[in-house]
């Protein structure tokens, strides 16, 4: 039986059954396990569980019904653009559907997003965007790990400077893009962060000296090597 400590109880089963249903324990249109069952299985409080079905369903991944209990949505109707469930994603086989339709998705988003920082960044905002470049170059070639964290950190600067509310929303769901894209090409990331460092660069600079139109093309090149190592990973 598996036991799920208290303090994370809440946030705990909504990762478990969350995970489940993305690995296809849980088929689009069959009905959960009854509360009762899961209550026991996961020693969990009814109150609990009915807590975590309401963030799923407010996800998208599940709906209830009179009589139905709780029902696995449609995979059309999974909000893939939820921080959380794309972070999900890296427990299972990388979907090349998925992976293709979030380089579309930063294609579209993130050189606007990089163009606006370069007409309205302010001293700090450049300031974090540099601070970011520095770690991704200090971590080279010896901590990949922590060059990716700070390779999501720039690109979340640069959406964070700007200053376009609705952009900056979507700092989460660009970092857990960028996540699965380092987990799909995991083999490849450190010829890849090599390669693009100097891109990096010349995303801060365009920045910092208020071209916007080259911080527009330099981000279109970061994402074309994205789209390169992702299209030369063996079944794409």
């Amino acid at each position: 039986m598996t036991t799920i400590p208290k303090p994370r109880v809440h946030a705990k089963m909504v990762q478990t059954i969350g995970t489940q249903i993305l690995q296809g324990k849980f088929k689009s249109g069959e009905n959960l396990p009854s509360e009762a069952e899961i209550c026991q299985e996961y020693k969990v409080s009814r109150t609990a569980l009915r807590e975590a079905i309401k963030v799923l369903s407010a996800k998208g991944l599940i709906k209830t019904a009179p009589r139905r209990g709780s029902i696995v949505c449609d995979r059309q109707e999974w909000n893939y653009l939820d921080a959380d469930i794309l972070a999900w994603t890296h427990n299972k086989q990388p979907d090349p559907v998925l992976t293709r339709d979030l380089i579309e998705m930063r294609r579209i988003v993130e050189p606007t997003a990089a163009e606006l920082a370069a007409n309205r960044a302010k001293g700090q905002d450049i300031a974090n965007i540099e601070s970011a470049y520095q770690q991704m170059k200090d971590a080279l070639p010896h901590d990949i790990d922590r060059c990716c964290l700070a390779d999501v950190e720039f690109h979340s600067a640069v959406l964070r400077a700007s200053k376009n509310i609705c952009l900056q929303q979507m700092v989460n769901m660009i970092s857990a893009a960028l996540g699965h894209m380092f987990q799909v090409s995991a083999k490849s990331l450190l010829q890849s962060q090599q390669e693009t460092l100097s891109v990096h660069f010349d995303v801060l600079e365009a920045i910092r000296l208020r071209n916007s139109e080259k911080a527009k093309e330099a981000t279109l090149i970061l994402i074309d090597f994205a789209e390169k190592n992702w299209a030369a990973l063996p079944n794409n």
